[in-house]
């Protein structure tokens, strides 16, 4: 082989072109013609023996039958522009065979012989390709049978076979033409993709190699089960296709996109929302193309629990997703290692991740990174997790084509270290609750639609025939909560014969079902670690935690009258207590930024308040709140607020007859109107009994509901009916009845029960009187004496001659 090139130079660079001379020049000389066979021929062989070490059976016999045809046309000389244009064809065959070569030995070169025997066996696309080599090696055989078939020539009796040879080089020159074709592109596959396939399989099935050689050296990297495929995800795994679909299409568009400003996706809402489950999705659908790592953070995991477990399980899954960062991060592995097996977030983050992924030349594809449920993260939620988030969106900022989904309720730690991280401008806050409540409501809807039929498929479901509006009412109750709906779905369609009932209790009790097991199970085990994770260190702290049971109280039984930090303060509640319960409970609670004095104390989903009262289900008892305990907090708190509140009913009534309306502060508005319904459902406490007494016999009463009953007339207008008006003014009174009747069954003999009602005459009374300062009321006189005498309960009566009726009293 001395003088000839070497394999990889004859391989790579073909020598037709060179050798030959442009077609349609004549006069090529025989010894150029027999250098240029020579040549390919040296070629074809030099192809053959590398073939002999490709792992793909056939492609050396194929070399080789190649190297014969050209002997035998080597032989012939009848006609020089039917030779040259029969071997450049022959060339051009070659070619493509050169290709498949040097595509898998590229391939296969680091293999030992057993690998090279496991890629023909377990390579999907050997057999394609092996089956068309067989094929072309047949068809040169035939070819090389069809030359044998020519008689042995002598130089003198060459003329007589000049034109049988010319036809012999027209036939193997189109033949070998479709032999090249068909060997190229056959059912329109063309090789090119079979090599490419192979390639691909070959670098796949070399990189499981090396995987194995440094298994044990990226297994000291002691990994979390974190990924999104975790047994212990299975419950985030439940997104019904169809359902968050903007949110979803949003984020591929993010992901996958190489101009985007947004490197980082923080994506935000309350507990039960649905947050893990979208991040749980996009895994899935970027799985097998951007996605490079996962960590689904669970707070009774310990290993998935804790911020120093993240960058090292990180790093191990992008060893394994990314082929070409596995040798990079093994030998950062190796440099790292010596230095502890648990070392500082700043150490693994530079030497474990950075380090790697600085390797990484050119311009990557998007690599996306999913870390979901930062808030179950339980270690040290004030540093080590705010250095974590901090590192992260630093390496986005420096890594262009790193994208990271960061997925967690709004609990301030956290949406305080994001928002001071570096590029935190260049962060996209997305919070799942301003999302129209219609996408919610119909998201839901289909998850219920989905369970509902699948149940019935299975058997009798008669709680779609007796309730054929349950999808609608389940909807409404869950309130944009997913936990809550695909709670209640599992438990209507596992207790199926008992749906009916169970859904009528649910409708009756707005959702809830206290003292009942199974229906709000997972609802109720995310409830009670929110709860002890929030406060659990301040249990052994008295006063501590009796500002937090207040809170909790008032979360519980305020219903839908949301007060603010600055109201509860007028209620007894430091403005402290309240704004930090509302940062730890934020998974929980509606908050709007910025918190302060006018932050509302407001539950997300009725379930919380629901879950607080129940003692079935709250199964701490420091956070479990008894409803007639809390009733009577709540009741002396505004109690006492209304008689610290100076009311004026000269300065009411004035107002009223000057503007006609009147606005008072939703604090008191909220405190005149609840507070006779909270006493009422209270447990009877000393603290209650005493304000209670002060408000009646302290003549508070009689002027709370003076102001009560102007504020209500005020805010009518005249020609709106006179009946209209009068009638609100049964709210108060009716509930001053119940309060008597409430005091009477605890204090059989106690006095306060005639204070009030005096109270009550004499206000009804002078509210009239008032009310005739009024020229429109004085024309109503005789509607007032009617309307009083057969509603309002004066005890005793007024004689007929009492001067309230005729008007002729003085007014207090």
């Amino acid at each position: 082989m001395a003088g000839h090139p070497t394999p990889q130079s004859s391989l790579s660079q073909p020598q037709a072109n060179s050798t030959f001379a442009p077609k349609g020049v004549p006069g090529i000389k025989g010894e150029v013609m027999d250098a240029a066979i020579s040549i390919s021929k040296d070629v074809v062989a030099i192809a053959g023996n590398v073939a002999a070490d490709i792992p793909i059976p056939g492609l050396s016999q194929a070399c080789s039958a190649l190297e014969v045809l050209l002997d035998r046309i080597k032989q012939m000389r009848s006609n020089m522009q039917d030779t040259r244009e029969t071997i450049e064809t022959i060339e051009s065959l070659r070619g493509v065979l050169n290709l498949s070569v040097d595509r898998i030995r590229d391939q296969t070169k680091t293999m030992d012989v057993l690998e090279r025997r496991r890629l023909v066996v377990e390579s999907s696309v050997s057999d394609e390709l092996t089956r068309r080599i067989s094929a072309l090696t047949e068809e040169l055989n035939a070819m090389n049978d069809l030359a044998k078939q020519l008689p042995q020539k002598s130089r003198w009796k060459r003329f007589m076979y000049t034109e049988q040879e010319a036809d012999f080089l027209k036939s193997i020159k189109r033949r070998v033409m479709e032999a090249t074709n068909q060997f190229r592109i056959q059912g329109e596959i063309n090789v090119e993709w079979i090599l490419s396939k192979m390639s691909e399989q070959m670098r796949q099935m070399d990189y499981e190699r090396l995987l194995k050689v440094h298994h044990d050296i990226l297994e000291k990297l002691n990994p979390a089960d974190a990924c999104y495929r975790s047994y212990v995800n299975e419950e985030k795994a439940h997104l019904l296709p169809g359902t968050r679909e903007q949110v979803l299409k949003e984020l591929v568009g993010w992901a996958t996109r190489d101009d985007i400003d947004h490197r980082v996706y923080v994506l935000y809402g309350p507990a039960g929302i649905g947050k893990s489950s979208i991040a749980h999705a996009l895994s899935r659908e970027l799985g097998e193309s951007h996605l490079a790592s996962t960590f689904f953070f669970h707070r009774e995991m310990e290993d998935c629990s804790n911020p120093y477990r993240v960058f090292p399980t990180i790093a191990y899954q992008l060893a394994h997703a990314k082929p070409e960062l596995l040798l990079p991060i093994v030998d950062a592995v190796r440099k790292h290692l010596p230095q502890g097996r648990l070392q500082t977030i700043d150490y693994q983050i530079q030497e474990l991740l950075k380090t790697p992924l600085s390797h990484l030349s050119g311009h990557p594809s998007p690599a996306l990174f999913v870390v979901d449920g930062i808030d179950e993260c339980a270690n040290d939620p004030e540093g080590s997790v705010a250095l974590m988030l901090q590192h992260l969106c630093r390496l986005a900022h420096e890594l262009p084509f790193l994208r990271i989904l960061i997925a967690t309720r709004p609990e301030t730690h956290i949406m305080a270290a994001l928002r001071t991280s570096a590029g935190s401008s260049a962060m996209k806050f997305g919070d799942l609750q301003t999302i129209a409540r219609e996408i919610f409501d119909r998201d839901i809807t289909s998850v219920l639609e989905a369970e509902f039929r699948k149940c019935a498929e299975n058997g009798p479901f008669t709680l779609l025939t007796e309730r054929p509006r349950a999808v609608t009412v389940l909807t409404r109750l869950a309130d944009g909560l997913f936990i809550y709906a695909s709670t209640v779905a599992r438990y209507l369609t596992y207790e199926r014969r008992y749906a009916v009932d169970i859904y009528d209790t649910l409708v009756r009790s707005h959702g809830s079902m206290p003292g009942s097991s199974g229906v709000h199970d997972r609802l109720d085990a995310l409830y009670n670690t929110i709860l002890h994770n929030a406060f659990a260190r301040y249990t052994s702290d008295s006063a501590r935690m009796g500002d937090i049971r207040k809170v909790l109280t008032w979360i519980a039984l305020a219903g839908d009258g949301a007060l603010t930090a600055k109201d509860l303060e007028q209620l007894g509640v430091p403005t402290r207590a309240t704004l930090d319960s509302i940062d730890r409970l934020r998974s929980v609670l509606i908050v709007e930024e910025p918190t302060g004095p006018e932050s509302k104390l407001q539950a997300c989903h009725a379930s919380f308040p629901q879950f607080l009262l129940d003692s079935t289900r709250c199964k701490e008892s420091a956070f479990h709140i008894s409803s007639e305990s809390g009733h009577s907090l709540i009741a002396t708190a505004l109690l006492d607020y209304l008689i610290g509140e100076p009311v004026s009913t000269d300065c009411v009534g004035g107002e009223a007859r000057t503007t006609g309306h009147l606005s008072p502060s939703r604090l008191w508005a909220f405190a005149s109107m609840r507070w006779t319904s909270y006493v009422c459902h209270a447990e009877y406490t000393t603290e209650l009994k005493e304000s209670l007494v002060t408000f009646v016999k302290g003549g508070k009463m009689m002027l709370w509901l003076i102001a009560c009953w102007l504020i209500d007339a005020a805010n009518w207008s005249h020609y709106e009916g006179a009946i209209a008006m009068l009638t609100i003014t049964l709210r108060q009174s009716d509930g001053l009845h119940a309060v008597k009747t409430w005091y009477s069954r605890h204090e059989p003999d106690g006095d306060l029960a005639g204070f009030i009602s005096a109270s009550l005459n004499t206000a009804q009374v002078n509210f009239v009187l008032i009310l005739l300062r009024d020229e429109y009321w004085q024309q109503q006189r005789e509607l007032l004496n009617s309307f009083i005498s057969s509603t309002w309960r004066l005890e005793p009566p007024p004689s007929d001659d009492d001067p309230f009726w005729t008007g002729d009293s003085n007014e207090p």
